[in-house]
């Protein structure tokens, strides 16, 4: 049995039962001395100064998409179950680059579990919204203050 680097697994996939490189890997990456060495990583100067409506590759699937008015935003594209899906990460202008990475990092791993991170947000989402509607409304609340105080 062998061992992957660490570096190396991030851009790897094996929630298929194969290995294969995600998309746009094989041009930006090269093997250097002591691991992987990416070409197009963006920087904080690049994002802000992105204009061009397209997507800005940073690496293992996270790009920023630039749209046609100039608003920006971070986009994690990964195949699942045999169908390409993007999911959204944020506004550039909310999700910072560092914060990107680092929720691309967290879906990669939901990936590498086998699990699909778009549902395990959809879920995470709908749990909150429900706690939320669950919680006592102020019109609730008052309506129980007015029956308490006139009973008296």
């Amino acid at each position: 049995m062998f061992t992957i680097a660490p570096q190396i697994q991030a851009f790897l996939d094996f929630s298929s039962g194969r290995i294969r490189i995600f998309p746009g890997q094989s041009r930006i990456k090269r093997w250097v001395g002591r691991g992987v060495m990416k070409f197009c990583q963006l920087t904080a100067r690049k994002v802000a100064n992105a204009k061009k409506r397209g997507h800005l590759c940073d690496g293992a699937g996270l790009y920023l998409q630039v749209s046609k008015s100039g608003s920006q935003s971070w986009v994690f594209r990964f195949d699942f179950g045999g169908r390409r899906r993007e999911m959204g990460l944020g506004s550039s202008r909310v999700v910072s680059l560092k914060q990107a990475r680092q929720l691309a990092r967290e879906a990669r791993e939901h990936l590498l579990r086998g699990d699909d991170p778009i549902q395990l947000r959809n879920a995470k989402r709908d749990k909150i919204r429900a706690e939320v509607s669950s919680r006592l409304s102020f019109r609730a609340a008052l309506d129980g203050c007015l029956a308490a105080c006139s009973s008296e």
